[in-house]
């Protein structure tokens, strides 16, 4: 291997990573704003505690392609929404605090 071929070859890998982090971050970011309208849905319906949880699961859940579902849970999107839940909360209050 020549010092060009290797050159190449690193650029060509770190190109790959941003191209992966860009897309992750995007997707994350598409995610978590479909999650927020849907645990939005739950609150403009009136639900509230687990009831809300579970509604915002299931709505998510029927948005998932089947592929993904095998690695993606019902149990895996109600442990991320409920941790959106949580920090949602914690936001409220310290911004009620502030006033």
């Amino acid at each position: 291997m020549n010092v060009e071929t290797i050159i190449a070859t690193v650029l060509a890998v770190i190109g790959a990573v941003q191209a992966y982090l860009t897309s992750y971050y995007r997707n994350k970011s598409n995610i978590e704003q479909e999650i927020n309208e849907f645990i939005n849905q739950a609150e403009v319906k009136g639900i509230i505690g687990e009831e809300k949880l579970a509604n915002a699961t299931e709505m998510f859940y029927s948005k998932v392609p089947n592929i993904f579902k095998i690695f993606l849970t019902k149990e895996k999107i109600a442990v991320i929404i409920d941790r959106m839940f949580k920090g949602a909360a914690a936001f409220a209050k310290k911004q009620l605090e502030k006033k």
